[in-house]
């Protein structure tokens, strides 16, 4: 059911994977509930990722309320606290600091992927608004809306230009995606495009956690 992994990407991915960006025994770490502190910052990247407008290498520290952008042909994944985001070629994106709360963040463009710890957080692109408790979440702001898949855990989706438009979901494994913003969205389902599990395997690793699925991490499903 879900879209396929296109060659740069799974290359990408198995690059990440081969070159030990989880870390020895993440994955058994995560398995084990560990408490381990989490390794923050950018943890992986290829082409150019500017933080405020700078170039920035791996390692980086990453903090609430900078903004970070992609290269057209980039991919990053950064950790921040207990979330972690993958972040596509040419997206533009704000970690807005919440005083005493955990990071919202602002979707200018593009396609970000990203994984949270149980807490009340808000994602933002123009044309939707997501509140969530703790998921697995995909963005894809599009011409004709903002994709959104709900990959696992529970979210209200609300249609910012018209809040009446708005929808409560609960998912385990990317049952509801929407293109919020489109012409009557609400309720009607659309096509799991553009995110793997493999690759959701990943950023929960990287944070000490498994998602609620049993695939492996290089499994042919989503």
């Amino acid at each position: 059911m879900a879209g396929t992994i296109d060659r740069g990407r799974r290359h990408w991915l198995a690059q990440v994977l081969l070159s030990g960006v989880l870390g020895p025994g993440a994955l058994a770490l995560a398995e084990a509930g560990s408490t381990r502190p989490i390794q923050s910052g950018v943890r992986r990247l290829h082409g150019e990722l500017l933080v405020d407008g700078v170039a920035v290498a791996e390692g980086a520290p990453i903090a609430p309320g900078q903004r970070l952008e992609t290269a057209a042909e980039g991919q990053a994944v950064v950790v921040v606290e207990r979330a972690a985001y993958l972040l596509r070629g040419a997206t533009r994106m704000r970690l807005q600091a919440v005083p005493g709360g955990r990071p919202n963040v602002e979707l200018e463009q593009g396609r970000l992927l990203s994984v949270f710890e149980p807490g009340a957080r808000q994602l933002r692109t123009p044309t939707a608004l997501v509140e969530v408790r703790g998921t697995g979440l995909y963005l894809e702001v599009q011409a004709g809306g903002t994709y959104v898949c709900l990959c696992y855990g529970g979210a209200r989706l609300v249609d910012p230009n018209d809040p009446r438009r708005s929808e409560t979901l609960q998912t385990r494994h990317h049952e509801a995606p929407r293109l919020v913003g489109s012409a009557d969205w609400v309720g009607r389902k659309v096509t799991v495009v553009n995110h793997t599990d493999a690759e959701l395997e990943l950023l929960e690793g990287l944070v000490g956690r498994r998602p609620p699925f049993d695939d492996p991490i290089l499994s042919n499903g989503y």
